[in-house]
């Protein structure tokens, strides 16, 4: 099969295609210290721990909450009022906030929220006398009532205010770990192979010079990657071409023993991935699987989008038990698979098999939101 992108064939899942602009950085979300409470995951969590802070403060009022659901029920309305004021109001002044330094925006953040509370609370009490119904809190008077409110919303505001801190120095030092695994690929262009497409190239200087011409634009495309910014997104159709480079210049040197094996479906080449994805694990299927091999090999490639993001695999045979735990190998599929987890979490998979024959691995990325 040839290995430019196929049409999607009858049956295929249908999915709008993910595009990456020239020069697109990768950054772990967008770098902000407050995380983006306006999405609908983000709200959930933020009205379903309101919830549970509200059955905590409801017996931590009431030795039997059950003959009290009156209370309950105006304590949860006020609750999650003031929790969805609060994230709103995060959310909107985020970017403001995040600008000022991680210090500025945790005061802000935190003071935001409290003038939030006091607000809504001012605003329950106001109501509960207009209505004459009963108080929240037995005994409480308004004073009593919003300091104490004032002091939950301290405390719940501010573990959250760290929780946020923690993730994001997480997040940052996740990212400069990616970074450095993704510079120790791009140092991989070995000593051996460059000297070996060297002397490839000045053998073919003479009798095939547009052969030779070639090579070097390929020599050229794969430094050329190497030396890209680290945090570049490419698209399926630029890795596509890099990985092909690198075949081409390997099939100059290993003639008919190296075999590549094409399948290709329902791929869209517009998919944003990150830089040198799939030309590594070529290069390792070459260098593991091939090379050691006197008569050579067929390296399996697969590509295909799916419901669930873009899947990839290659697979190359096994010269024998010696090389099935090859170090060079390992090194690289760790390298990948730290730097997907970094980018995407656990939605992201690298999983490699192995058998009597064949190597395997198998990389799904998600599609972007």
């Amino acid at each position: 099969m040839d290995p430019g992108l196929d049409r999607d064939p009858p049956g295929a899942t249908a999915r709008p295609k993910a595009t990456a602009g020239a020069g697109a950085v990768l950054d772990g979300e967008d770098g902000l210290f407050l995380p983006n409470l306006c999405g609908i995951e983000a709200t959930l969590a933020v009205l379903l721990i309101a919830q549970c802070l509200i059955f905590v403060l409801h017996i931590a009022q009431y030795p039997d909450p059950f003959t009290h659901l009156q209370s309950l029920a105006l304590l949860t309305l006020l609750v999650q009022i003031t929790a969805l004021s609060a994230a709103t109001l995060l959310c909107l002044g985020r970017r403001q906030l995040s600008a000022r330094g991680e210090r500025w925006a945790t005061l802000l953040g935190l003071a935001g929220i409290l003038a939030t509370t006091a607000v809504t609370s001012e605003g329950a009490w106001l109501a509960m006398e207009a209505t004459g119904g009963a108080t929240f809190y037995t005994g409480a008077d308004q004073a009593d009532f919003i300091l104490r409110n004032l002091f939950v919303a301290f405390l719940v505001g501010g573990l959250a205010l760290r929780y946020f801190h923690a993730r994001h120095q997480l997040r940052l030092r996740l990212e400069a770990e990616s970074r450095a695994h993704l510079a120790a690929l791009q140092a991989r262009i070995r000593p051996h192979f460059l000297f070996n497409c060297m002397n490839t190239i000045a053998a073919l200087v003479r009798t095939q010079p547009e052969k030779a011409e070639e090579a070097v634009l390929n020599l050229a495309d794969l430094f050329r990657a190497s030396l890209a910014d680290p945090r570049r997104l490419v698209t399926l159709r630029e890795e596509l071409d890099l990985t092909r480079h690198y075949l081409e210049l390997e099939s100059l040197r290993l003639g008919e023993r190296l075999r590549v094996e094409w399948r290709i479906a329902a791929a869209p080449e517009g998919f944003a991935l990150p830089a040198l994805l799939l030309q590594p694990l070529v290069e390792n299927a070459v260098r593991h699987g091939i090379e050691p091999r006197d008569a050579g090999g067929t390296i399996w490639i697969g590509i295909q989008g799916r419901a669930t993001g873009l899947w990839l695999a290659v697979e190359n045979p096994l010269p024998g038990p010696a090389h099935r735990a090859a170090p060079g190998n390992r090194m690289a599929c760790e390298n990948i698979a730290h730097r997907l987890r970094a980018i995407y979490g656990a939605a992201a998979r690298l999983r490699t098999e192995i058998d009597a024959e064949r190597y395997r691995v198998e990389v799904e990325i998600p599609w972007p939101p």
